[in-house]
């Protein structure tokens, strides 16, 4: 148990460390060592509680019971000599025998009686309870040392080295995802009530003019610029092998009439 709250400081030592700045990869690796030790000692403080409620106390019984009848056979043997005086002191010897293992067994079994191994239990379960705290704090320490993005994208810049001390909310990449692409066009207001009616747009990109893509989702802003008097309309597209790059320059057409 000492064992398991030094474990328990040093763990709470790297954590300090950690948010004061020392090299992540060192906290990190305090993180993992005290996360196995913890571990550990959750196992085996789980092995010792099964051990205990499997009855290891009436295991002594059955040994002490034995001792019992071993010296009792004993004594019954060297009761059948008593013809010759020179055994004596080998039948009393024999009989505090038997009374000691007779005792012994007694005690025990009185133990027993009074579940007293109800308090090794507690005391077993106590400390299987003590080592799910240490792992679970452990277990948190550990996340804390890893850096996961609130989205799934493609780093787009970086902003520390390896090994650099960074404060609190400070930025250390940019990510971006696109996985799909936005347009966003200026329309007259003389096209206004065609854009719903149609909602046909093709786009082209210029570094793929041979290429036609189709919006997967257009949206048509509810109020008007005063100054322009356009409406922004923004068009997405899915762009799934990311050869669209954010700032590339694109051709789109809004499709009003088709002739047949």
């Amino acid at each position: 148990l000492a064992n398991f709250h030094s474990a328990q400081k040093d763990l709470q030592r790297a954590e300090d460390d950690y948010n004061r700045g020392a090299i992540p990869e060192q906290a990190l690796d305090k993180a993992k060592l005290g996360f196995e030790v913890a571990q550990a000692q959750l196992a085996s403080a789980k092995a010792n509680l099964e051990l205990i409620k499997k009855g290891a106390r009436k295991e002594d019984i059955q040994i002490a019971q034995a001792n019992v009848e071993q010296a009792k056979a004993t004594l019954d043997k060297l009761e059948s000599l008593k013809k010759a005086r020179s055994w004596e002191v080998k039948i009393q010897g024999a009989k505090t025998q038997w009374e000691n293992a007779n005792s012994a067994y007694h005690l025990a079994k009185t133990s027993w009686e009074d579940k007293l191994w109800e308090k090794d239990i507690k005391l077993a379960s106590a400390q299987v309870q003590n080592a799910e705290a240490a792992l679970e704090l452990a277990q948190s320490r550990l996340e804390d040392c890893t850096i996961r993005a609130p989205i799934s994208g493609i780093i787009s810049g970086r902003f520390v080295d390896e090994g650099s001390v960074v404060g609190p909310g400070a930025p250390l990449v940019s990510i971006v995802d696109i996985s799909s692409v936005k347009i966003v066009l200026h329309i007259g207001e003389e096209y206004l009530d065609k854009i719903p009616l149609t909602r046909k747009i093709v786009v082209q990109i210029e570094n793929y003019l041979d290429k036609i893509f189709v919006p997967q989702e257009i949206n048509i802003s509810p109020v008007m610029d005063p100054r322009s008097r356009k409406i922004k309309v923004e068009v997405k597209i899915p762009n799934p092998d990311l050869r669209i790059k954010p700032g590339m320059f694109a051709r789109v057409k809004l499709i009003l009439e088709e002739e047949k």
